[in-house]
């Protein structure tokens, strides 16, 4: 005689492939958790290497992240420069206006690039190009803003020197000109011309004296 059985082990199968599959899940979102720290390590440690000041807002201007070079400059911590809590804190009183003016039209037209000074750690200020560039969703809103601000101090100081060399050249040439009828190179009349210069440019009333035929007129 022979006996047969037969037993319905689906029952204890699910159970089995149920663990083994939730296993294998949450091995995959350990190692993309893994990868995803690695890789916002390394771009961190990219942003610091950076020699711009970077620095990452929320849509509502919310400071979030700065970098090592944009710490270093204003020195300050990551948690201190987070909690300081004034808009335009590290900008020069005379540009936070136009910096402010800036950032509330660039809540409807995004992206803004402006000319700024910065105070660093030390309390001086250095001049930089400041970009900044807003991030979106899908629906428009803006999430981020990104803002980079490379350092122009020397450029400005440069311009400023030009600047300051052609003002300082017109005036030579208006001296020049001004007395191009007069002829004459004696200490005198050097003196003269000299005096001369310093009295145009005001606007007080002077007294030409001389005997007749001494030029009075062409100095007047």
């Amino acid at each position: 005689m022979a006996i047969g059985l037969n037993l319905d082990l689906e029952d204890r199968k699910l159970p089995e492939f149920y663990l083994a599959e939730g296993q294998r899940l949450a091995h995959m979102n350990e190692e993309l958790s893994k990868a995803l720290r690695e890789s916002e390590a390394e771009l961190r440690q990219t942003l610091d290497f950076a020699p711009q000041l970077i620095s990452v807002y929320g849509p509502k201007r919310e400071r979030l992240y700065a970098n090592r070079t944009a710490l270093d400059y204003l020195g300050l911590s990551l948690e201190a420069w987070r909690q300081t809590p004034a808009r335009g804190a590290f900008v020069h009183p005379d540009d936070r206006a136009r910096e402010l003016d800036c950032f509330d039209r660039a809540l409807s037209t995004g992206a803004y690039e402006l000319e700024l000074r910065l105070r660093k750690g030390d309390g001086s200020y250095r001049w930089f190009l400041a970009r900044s560039n807003p991030v979106r969703d899908d629906k428009g809103q803006i999430i981020r803003w990104y803002v980079g601000c490379t350092d122009i101090h020397d450029r400005k100081a440069a311009e400023e020197r030009l600047q300051q060399e052609n003002v300082a050249l017109r005036e030579e040439v208006d001296r020049a000109s001004m007395f191009e009828e007069i002829i004459g190179a004696s200490p005198a009349l050097t003196a003269v011309l000299s005096r001369a210069c310093k009295v145009a440019v005001s606007d007080s009333t002077v007294l030409i004296s001389g005997e007749t035929g001494t030029g009075k007129d062409l100095v007047a």
